[in-house]
């Protein structure tokens, strides 16, 4: 064990100390700050897998969650499966192998670190070691019944870790590090010489670091001590992870001033009551009180003299920061005796000694087997360093004397409960089996008020805490924490989230005993997570409670009370049906007849489905109309609207309530944001496709700049087979096209290719814009004509910096030089979707009639932004239609008048070999004219090479051009009129 100590470092920056000043703020985490560790586009596309469909059609209706970046369940429960096996270990390892064989982890580096059970089921838990050091965070866990069958497993495992396991800094080098930007001096500094590795999600995977366990203390700020823990890298000494370890009782400036109607009054008069476990002296051999503060001691026959001290069994009073336990001296006689320890001992040690065995005995009620915290706890009282606080620093809990408006801290009975149960959260946790005790700072925050109010039964903590009937430390029967956006990084804050459901569930069910049965029911689990990962957290902690709950191994059946828990924890945004997964197929639809829109609905919990509705309307009206999806069979779902006159464009989402009538999931994600609306579905009536702009196979005159004002340094439109990109699993630049009719050559627009498997930003639009222009249409030629175009729009990956930030910007012009928006949007959809835009909203139909489509990167400098405000943007252009109303015009091409010979003409016009690594051959046949203009197109508009030939009827070889490879376009134009082919020349 290498050990450092510093005293005296000086740091340089300066603070002025106040009662605003806490801790919280330096914390470190080595998450990105916009880390996103749940994409619903990402889990419907994991769940879809071979490999999870093939486990569900095996085992039946099983929940699942994936880990984004690794794409192997994360955690997953559902119908109880048999597993051979003689011990739950080698049952455990038997499933891993077997049943979960199809996903990719490494099972050989797994070492089991606990084997747990309780009066309902057998938990399993590895941890992953890489050269026989352990991945910080990982925990493989298999839940068992108590007969062996498996109901439930998680797959917190890292793949492909590389790693140089040896240090290149020594642990006395990391002092400069962990101290950084830290108001105080450092006191003591402990360096582990247990190495660990640490993933950090950068780019769509893990990186991986060699670090150094630090733990540290600073000097106090308000009285409240900085000790911290923290994770260096060992190979160059950077912090990537710091974690204030001392427990306060609030956030300093956060709800201490909320008004509310006081049950309590912690002023209030005493109560006279027994001291349990007090200590008393006699004759040199300590005598301890019973849980009542009754002591028996023999052999008392005259007045004998007796030393009483404020501690005993579970608790030790300090007064102040180090002063002495509080003691006097009375005298015993034979027979009763009352030992009144109010004239040597105050109302702040009385109090605290008295309510930190209270919250001792509550918990030993429920693990009667826990000792670690059965021995003289220590309370420190009355500290003069600080004010309007108390906390836990890992040893001891602490209260300050009155000032700053508030009384003395250990006069709140709830507040000494809350500090205590810090360390039952931490002793408790590892007790039942995580080392590391309970490391997410907001469910640490969350249960040790939930450990309060488990006693208390009082929704509301610290009433009076401020010094006014008033005012209080935090509530939970009005405004509840709603995730996600009640959740601000803060962990006293983001606690109440999960403390609100616990809370709401027994105001539900009107049982404060209930609560506490099935919320210790679920710690058993040692449920944890990386602070920023709460949504994560709180909901495995739903499916947990669910779990316990269940009396037949199978939750899709339900469990006895499901109704009041899933109730409880939706009032605070915590769901299960946000996995809901509903697809629908492009509907056009005749006009005078009704309009059936299909879907499918799929959901992992049906017992807890509620409406599935869809929300319709005209396109260009402002009300929405609501009507309830009829199923058909299985997850097949129609809804049958009014019939619509000719021309009529409907828009429509489809909305998820779960039974409770809490509105769990809509599709297309977002398509009801009131400011910037995601694409909603379209259906069109009584028109027809005219034009097409496939890229594959008809291919106009689309040109990449028109203006010359384009700016963007990377990420420039190009049409071509685009390459993959992704952020975890999230995909953020396709690797195929939409086009599903005729030849699919894979080819589309996008902004930059990079190299395959290339970093997420290596071609995304970087610095400026990039603009992509159509071909001219002849849009006056249709009635109503009317575009729709797919695109593909990421700005928000869930490592990037600055998410959301970049616009995707479509127009239209009817002359080429003026244009007009029709599309400005910065919500994200990273999937192919179908806008549909009527030209005569926007300009008068011409017979130049243009789309452009624009992707930005706005750099914004000094804003204090990351990268100043530069992010990953990538968008796609594919299947730009024309439509008019009427019939289907199935001989003509694309714009530009594109489609040889016109309307009535049969033209095939076959390029070969294509692609080609040089010259090609045309053949034509069904074509009258005899003069033709051959112009070979580069990506950039730009013709490269021109020829004019007549046509006897032979094929025609194009020679070796000796052109860079990518995409170009062939244009023949006859009498006849105009036909664009794609020619790949690599």
């Amino acid at each position: 064990m290498n050990r450092l100590t510093l005293f005296a470092l000086i740091l340089t920056s300066a603070v002025v100390y106040g009662q605003q000043a806490t801790w919280d703020s330096y914390d470190i985490c080595h998450l990105p700050e916009d880390f996103t560790a749940v994409n619903q586009t990402a889990q419907n596309k994991l769940r879809a897998t071979g490999a999870w469909q093939d486990f569900r059609a095996a085992h039946g209706s099983w929940y699942v969650e994936f880990d984004q970046f690794t794409s192997v369940p994360r955690i997953a429960t559902g119908p109880a499966i048999s597993v051979p096996g003689a011990t739950y270990e080698e049952r455990a390892l038997n499933f891993l192998n077997n049943e979960l064989s199809s996903f990719e982890f490494p099972i050989e580096d797994l070492v089991v670190m606990r084997n747990h059970t309780n009066d309902r089921f057998n938990y399993i838990d590895m941890a992953q070691f890489h050269d026989g050091i352990e991945v910080i965070g990982s925990r493989v866990s298999v839940r068992q019944t108590l007969d062996g069958r498996v109901v439930m497993f998680q797959l917190g495992v890292y793949d492909d870790v590389e790693v140089n396991t040896t240090p290149a800094v020594s642990s006395s080098a990391v002092a400069s590090s962990v101290v950084a930007g830290l108001p105080t001096a450092l006191d003591h500094l402990h360096v582990s010489s247990t190495l660990g590795i640490l993933g950090v999600p950068v780019d769509g995977d893990y990186k991986y670091h060699l670090v150094y366990h630090v733990d540290f203390e600073a000097e106090a700020i308000n009285g409240v001590p900085g000790k911290f823990t923290a994770l260096v890298d060992a190979h160059d000494a950077t912090l990537l992870s710091r974690t204030h370890r001392v427990w306060d009782c609030l956030h300093l400036d956060a709800d201490v001033n909320a008004e509310g109607t006081v049950v309590d009054n912690p002023l209030s008069a005493g109560v006279t009551r027994g001291l349990p476990y007090l200590r008393v002296r006699v004759g040199g051999v300590d005598y301890f009180a019973d849980e009542n503060g009754i002591i028996n001691i023999p052999s008392v026959t005259s007045p004998t003299s007796a030393d009483v001290f404020m501690d005993g069994s579970f608790a030790r009073i300090i007064q102040g920061v180090s002063g002495p336990t509080p003691s006097f001296s009375t005298t015993l006689v034979d027979g009763p005796n009352t030992i009144d320890v109010d004239p040597f001992v105050n109302e702040t040690e009385a109090s605290a000694y008295y309510n930190t065995n209270i919250v001792h005995d509550h918990m030993k009620d429920f693990y009667p087997s826990f000792n670690v915290l059965d021995y003289p706890f220590t309370v420190r009282v009355d500290r003069n360093d600080g004010d309007c606080n108390a906390f836990y620093d890992g040893s001891s809990i602490n209260f300050y004397s009155p000032g700053g408006g508030c009384p003395a801290t250990a006069l709140f009975g709830d507040v000494v409960y809350h500090e205590y149960g810090h360390a039952l959260n931490n002793d408790l946790y590892q007790f039942l089996g995580d080392p590391g005790g309970m490391g997410n700072g907001a469910l640490n925050e969350g249960y040790a008020d939930v450990w309060g109010l488990s006693i208390t039964n009082n929704p509301i903590l610290g009433q009076g805490f401020s010094g006014g009937s008033g005012t209080f430390v935090r509530r939970y029967d009005t405004d509840p924490k709603v995730y996600p956006e009640d959740l601000v990084g803060q962990v006293h804050a983001d606690g109440e989230i999960i403390c609100g459901a616990w809370w709401d569930f027994r105001a539900i069910r009107g049982d404060i005993n209930e609560m506490t049965d099935l919320w210790l029911g679920t710690y058993d689990a040692v449920h944890d997570n990386f602070d920023g990962n709460e949504g994560v957290l709180y909901r495995d902690i739903l499916l947990e409670a669910l779990i316990v709950d269940d009396d037949d191994a199978d939750l899709s059946t339900g469990t006895p009370r499901d109704d009041d828990i899933i109730a409880a924890f939706a009032i605070h945004g915590i769901t299960l049906l946000a996995n809901a997964v509903v697809s629908s197929p492009l509907t056009d639809a005749a006009p005078a007849s009704p309009v059936t829109i299909p879907a499918d609905l799929g959901v992992d919990f049906p017992a807890y489905l509620g409406d599935f509705n869809i929300v319709w309307r005209e396109k260009g009206t402002s009300t929405w109309n609501t009507e309830l999806m009829t199923l058909v069979s299985g997850t097949d779902y129609e809804a049958i609207l009014p019939a619509q006159p000719e021309g009529t464009i409907l828009e429509y989402y489809f909305e998820v309530y779960d039974i409770f009538g809490e509105r769990a999931a809509v599709q297309p994600s977002r398509a009801d944001d009131v400011g910037d609306p995601n694409l909603p579905f379209f259906t069109m009536v009584g028109f027809a496709r005219q034009e097409s702009e496939d890229f594959d196979n008809t291919f106009g005159d689309w040109v990449i700049d028109a203006d010359g004002d384009d700016d963007a340094t990377t990420g420039i439109f190009e049409i071509d087979v685009p390459v993959q990109t992704t952020s975890g699993s999230v995909t953020v630049q396709p690797g195929f096209d939409h086009t599903t009719e005729g030849v699919n050559l894979n080819l589309c627009a996008f902004t930059g290719n990079g190299s395959p498997g290339g970093g997420l930003g290596e071609n995304d639009v970087d610095g400026g814009k990039t603009s992509l222009r159509s071909p001219a249409f002849d849009a006056a030629q249709y009635d109503d004509p009317v575009f729709t175009y797919w695109r593909w729009f990421s700005n928000d990956p869930p490592t990037s910096a600055n998410p959301g930030n970049d616009p995707v910007v479509v127009e239209i012009s009817n002359d080429g030089s003026s244009w007009v928006t029709v599309e400005h949007s910065y919500t994200s959809d990273a999937s192919w979707r179908r806008n549909v835009v009527r030209v005569s909203d926007y300009v008068t139909p011409s017979p130049t009639t243009y789309m452009r489509f624009t992707a930005s990167d706005s750099l914004l400098p000094g804003s204090g932004l990351p990268f100043d405000g530069g992010s990953i943007v990538e968008l796609a252009i594919d299947d730009l239609y024309l439509f008019g109303l009427g019939e289907e015009d199935t001989t003509s091409g694309g714009g530009g008048g594109t489609g040889l010979g016109g309307v009535n003409v049969e033209v095939a016009v076959e390029l070969f070999p294509n692609p080609t690594s040089g010259s090609f051959n045309i053949s034509i046949e069904g074509l009258q004219s005899t003069d033709l203009d051959m112009n070979l197109i580069n990506a950039a508009g730009q013709v490269v090479w021109t020829n004019s030939k007549r046509f006897d009827g032979n094929i025609i070889r194009v020679p070796d051009l000796g052109l860079a490879a990518g995409l170009y376009n062939l244009q023949i134009r006859s009498a006849e009129g105009t036909s664009v082919h794609p020619v790949n020349i690599r």
